[in-house]
This record gives C-alpha cells, sequence and structure tokens, in this order.
C-alpha cells in the first residue's frame, strides 16, 4: 500500500504542479482516472472501506459498554445504603411516624 500511496501522491502534486499546459495536465488526468478505476485500485478502496467500518463498529460497541458499565458503577455506588449506627436496640412503635424511633 506504501508504493501505490506514493505513486497517487506523485501524480497528484505533479498534477497540481505542473505548467506545461493544459494539454499535459488533460493527459495525466486521464491516467489518473484510469489508475483510480483499476481493479487493483478499486479492491484496495473497497478493503480498506469494510476495514474501517468493521474498526468503527468495533469501536462503537465498547464505547458503548464502556459508557453502560460506568453508568452502573455510578447506579450501584449511588444506591448503596447507607450504615446506620443504632445505640439501643429497643425499637419503639410510633403510629404517626413512618419511622419507628428510638428512645
Amino acid at each position: 500500500m506504501g508504493k501505490m500511496t506514493f505513486i497517487v501522491g506523485a501524480g497528484v502534486g505533479f498534477v497540481l504542479g505542473a505548467r506545461a499546459g493544459r494539454g499535459a495536465y488533460e493527459r495525466i488526468k486521464g491516467i489518473a482516472k484510469k489508475a483510480v478505476a483499476s481493479r487493483p485500485v478499486q479492491g484496495a478502496l473497497q478493503k480498506t472501506d469494510e476495514t474501517a467500518g468493521e474498526f468503527a463498529r468495533t469501536q462503537a460497541m465498547k464505547l458503548t459498554d464502556s459508557a453502560a458499565n460506568a453508568v452502573k458503577d455510578k447506579i450501584a455506588s449511588t444506591a448503596r445504603p447507607k450504615e446506620i449506627h443504632v445505640e439501643s436496640t429497643e425499637w419503639i412503635y410510633d403510629p404517626s411516624s413512618e419511622t419507628p424511633r428510638t428512645d
């Protein structure tokens, strides 16, 4: 893939920097179009597209799992009951109160 990148880059650089006139520009442009339309280049483009798509799906799944775990951990850490220290074990029932009280 390194050689192909270099060749395409060199071609683009020459096209952009050429001062040989419109004829040379059109000739190089035609060669570049043929190169891009060739089976090897199209195969490489397709493989790159598939690889990038798979990478994006994998990273999205990892990010989703990571976010879900962070939310679960946060909920678990705030939902834990706090320790209550009671000095007396005698409970007094007060019907007007929702919670028992100690005296």
